[in-house]
């Protein structure tokens, strides 16, 4: 350990004190008045002290949390609500598009619905009849008013307005479903923030053409931070999660604390170094 020779050399000088206070010799004759008396001298109890290995390494703050907002339907920038540097809310209208596509779908949807919602209200109606018009047969059967013949068709014209009924509802629902995802679709054209922070990127202007996938805007969350580090592979058995670290932010005037999270045990294999995250609890950064 670091300590120790410092350690070892404060103790032979401790040693050597009294050594050398009792090597003059007494010239012959001379009586001793007692015991000698060493001024100038001070007198301190010595002390292990562990001195802690000082590692100086560069690396780089970024957020703990951090979201790439990106377009999820193609369309034409139309508004841009959110700038570099604002801070912005969870759920909070970023950038607006405009989307041909995305409308027409949706419009087309709704239609459907009512086309569908339409087609149930009829087969309802058939429904109705087909089984008033059944009920009345089997009265007029029962009083040999008809043949048996008429009564299977009315019952079969019941059957088949049954099932017509099923299958518009049927329909129905698909087209429900349909336009809800159409609308959530079309909902897309609006881009909200995902998280509560700052904007730090901005990857389009108003007028631009977005595609899926294509980022927008950047934004971190404030508050918590995580210093990434490569150390070399010399230290790797001395650096564990949960130890205590300081750390100089660039431009600050003094250091902060923060605590190593989490260690990659792989050793890059031309710098020989390893990656270190510390997280760091800094306002202002």
């Amino acid at each position: 350990m670091t300590w120790f020779p410092r350690m070892v050399l404060l103790l032979l000088i401790a040693a050597l004190l009294p050594v050398t206070g009792c090597g003059k010799s007494e010239k012959k004759g001379t009586a001793t008045g007692g015991a000698q008396v060493i001024k100038g001298v001070t007198v301190e109890v010595v002390t292990a002290e562990v001195i802690p290995d000082l590692l100086e390494a560069v690396g780089t703050v970024r957020a703990r949390n951090s979201a790439s907002v990106a377009a999820r339907v193609p369309g034409t920038v139309r508004g841009i609500h959110a700038r570099e540097g604002d801070r912005v809310r969870k759920g909070q209208l970023l950038v607006t598009l405009e989307s041909a596509e995305s409308t027409a779908g949706a419009a087309g949807a709704k239609s459907a619905v009512v086309e569908a919602d339409r087609g149930v209200d009829a087969a309802a109606a058939r429904r109705k009849l087909a089984e008033a018009t059944y009920e009345r047969y089997q009265n007029l059967l029962a009083e040999q008013a008809v043949t048996r013949q008429e009564f299977e068709g009315r019952q079969m014209e019941r059957d088949v307005a049954i099932q017509e009924f099923a299958r518009a509802e049927a329909r129905l629902a698909q087209a429900r479903e349909v336009s809800r995802t159409a609308g959530t679709v079309a909902g897309y054209t609006r881009i909200t923030s995902p998280l509560s922070g700052i904007v730090t990127a901005r990857g389009v202007d108003a007028g631009m053409t977005v595609f899926p996938g294509m980022p927008v805007l950047t934004i971190e969350e404030e508050g918590g931070y995580r210093l990434e580090v490569a150390a070399p592979e010399s230290i790797a058995g001395k650096v564990k999660p949960g130890n205590p670290v300081m750390v100089t932010m660039g431009g600050a005037t003094a250091p902060t604390a923060g605590k190593i999270s989490e260690v990659v045990p792989v050793v890059d294999p031309l710098s020989r170094t390893f990656i270190v995250k510390v997280d760091v609890v800094a306002a202002g950064i």
